[in-house]
């Protein structure tokens, strides 16, 4: 989608492929009273990647605005740095969020993968990206991602049953936790599906397969010309 727009043409995508040896896919898949206190107490909110205008993080924090007012224990932790972090800071001191939100910065594997753990949902409001690793990642560590339709990941993860796809604003974002919260007693069977059909689609063999036909097609097309 991302290139059709720039390049006004059509493009095969392959996805990457995981070896099953990727530390996120090791980390994280128990969901056991993961989502019990959603709707009584706390949520949990992460956004992991730079602090750029095309990950829009702006969107992360109007969501925690408008989601304080139901949930008063709620908390956003940001993970990565970037040129948008100060500009970002005094946001949140003139919306009172303080207490509410974490900068953390850089973080390593076995950080990231302990604030996955304690995390419930992924925002990613990111516009444009083509394609964006994280969302998977979350999936694997039992975080709900919460996706922009804009996002080049988004095509993949629907056609898996993500169904947390929505419009890149603060309002559609804040409605679909509320939905989250809703279903909170079929999340964990619902990501462990997710996983499943995840793990399938990027395996090294259909990664190889979609290497091998989009080479015969070109091949194809290219000795089709005159």
């Amino acid at each position: 989608r991302g290139i059709r727009q720039i390049y006004h043409r059509a493009s095969t995508v392959i996805p990457f492929a995981l070896t099953g040896e990727e530390p996120f896919l090791a980390g994280g898949a128990s969901v056991d009273g993961k989502f019990d206190r959603l709707e009584a107490e706390e949520i949990h909110l992460l956004q992991v990647g730079q602090l750029t205008s095309d990950k829009r993080p702006e969107v992360a924090l109007a969501v925690l605005k408008l989601l304080r007012h139901r949930f008063p224990h709620a908390t956003l932790t940001f993970v990565g740095d970037g040129p948008r972090r100060e500009a970002l800071e005094q946001e949140v001191d003139r919306l009172g969020l303080r207490p509410a939100v974490r900068f953390l910065g850089f973080q390593n594997e076995r950080e990231l993968t302990q604030l996955y753990e304690a995390s419930h949902i992924l925002l990613f409001p990111g516009a444009h990206q083509p394609l964006g690793l994280v969302p998977i990642e979350a999936i694997f560590h039992s975080v709900v991602p919460i996706v922009a339709d804009t996002a080049g990941v988004a095509e993949i993860l629907q056609r898996h049953g993500l169904t947390t796809i929505v419009p890149a604003t603060a309002e559609a974002f804040a409605e679909q936790v509320m939905t989250i919260v809703a279903r909170r007693a079929t999340l964990g069977s619902w990501l462990a599906d997710l996983r499943r059909s995840l793990a399938t689609e990027l395996s090294y063999e259909r990664f190889l397969d979609c290497y091998e036909q989009c080479f015969q097609e070109a091949i194809f097309a290219r000795g089709s010309r005159p």
